[in-house]
């Protein structure tokens, strides 16, 4: 009875260490985790820093010529301080607002992307204000979080009916995160950061603490928000440095 007791409790004593040792590496994995999130974050950032210093001493005046290159520099450390997974279906989308003479009501046009399931830029949709999540931010002037367009709290809030919704947007966008992009001195936005992915919960709904811990993916949407924003200043001033043409002549 004894020799069985001892085995018993040595026994408890190894599972309880085991037990621990995976706590441990669980912890230790998201850390790690949050630490790459992180050093991508400001390699993202970094990358856009050097775009808009060359479109500086270049005078490039084009603002989507700018973006789309600030976008293409960013997007693989962008990926990963977002924390999307090779296997994931998701869209960065920065749109533009752009009055609509027909309807009289803005209107968001995407200019730049990039996306998991490649879609050609004139193919993509445009929203209404106060239509979808990105039309949401752009009306209300303010982030929109939509964690799962498809949870019954969400209501009618996020869903869409017609021509504007196709059968696979239910599969693909299940959580989105808009931000108005703000330009110092204009009265509006200018337009609007959209990502999407498709797991439920991924934008705003952090139930598991170490699977977001440290840098949060809503980070990231507002660090491309505020670059799209500098771009779009740099490419205004670099507009009125151009010399006129008596200056030219």
């Amino acid at each position: 009875p004894g020799a069985a007791h001892d085995a018993q409790k040595a026994l408890i004593k190894e599972e309880n260490t085991r037990a621990e040792l995976e706590e441990v590496k669980s912890i230790l994995d998201a850390y790690s985790s949050a630490s790459t999130r992180m050093a991508s974050l400001y390699l993202a950032y970094s990358s856009a820093r050097g775009v808009i210093e060359q479109a500086t001493v270049a005078r490039v005046s084009d603002e989507i010529r700018i973006i789309s290159d600030c976008l293409w520099s960013m997007k693989q450390d962008l990926l990963i301080s977002l924390g999307f997974n090779i296997d994931r279906t998701w869209t960065i989308c920065v749109y533009k607002r752009l009055f609509n003479e027909d309807d009289q009501h803005n209107h968001l046009h995407c200019v730049a992307h990039a996306r998991s399931i490649e879609c050609d830029l004139n193919d993509a949709r445009t929203w209404k204000e106060g239509v979808g999540v990105g039309g949401m931010a752009l009306a209300k002037d303010g982030e929109v979080v939509a964690p799962d367009i498809l949870a019954a709290g969400a209501g009618s809030l996020f869903k869409l009916s017609g021509d504007i919704v196709r059968k696979e947007d239910l599969v693909r966008y299940r959580s989105m995160m808009a931000v108005p992009v703000s330009v110092e001195g204009d009265v509006k936005p200018w337009g609007v950061v959209l990502v999407s992915c498709d797991t439920p919960g991924h934008f705003g709904d952090h139930k598991d603490r170490r699977q977001h811990s440290g840098v949060k993916p809503e980070e990231a949407v507002r660090t491309l928000a505020a670059v799209v924003a500098l771009g779009i200043a740099i490419s205004r001033c670099n507009i009125m440095s151009l010399p006129t043409r008596s200056e030219r002549s």
